[in-house]
């Protein structure tokens, strides 16, 4: 994710909990170095099992949602721990998606070194 691409994602979720009496603090954006695998990338048309640019990867809608979640269960049975999916914030960016149910044992993070006030 791009540091455009986590302001927009921040943005986004920040107008989606304006109507919920919810408490903002002062954010910092930091990187993260992440390792893991196996990895479903959504957004390279060569290896997705879904076309990159289907609608509800996108939307906002609660079928949208539903549709995401029922992809991300698939994903999980099949083993991954991850996906890499299309920005909804910033078209051209991407997202990592990370899927913890248990134990983390193929994943690693680390910190990246960048801290940014936002």
């Amino acid at each position: 994710m791009t540091r455009m691409g986590a302001i927009a994602e921040l943005e986004k979720a920040s107008h989606v909990t304006a109507t919920i009496n919810f408490q903002r603090w002062d954010r910092d954006l930091v990187s993260i170095l992440v390792e893991l695998e196996p990895v479903a990338d959504l957004t390279n048309r060569k290896t997705s099992p879904i076309s990159p640019d289907e609608p509800f990867l996108t939307g906002d809608d609660p079928g949208d949602y539903e549709a995401c979640w029922a992809l991300a269960d698939l994903l999980r049975t099949e083993g991954y721990v991850a996906i890499i999916s299309p920005s909804s914030a910033q078209q051209g960016n991407k997202n990592l998606n990370i899927y913890l149910a248990g134990l983390a044992g193929n994943i690693k993070l680390r910190d990246g070194g960048d801290r940014i006030p936002i």
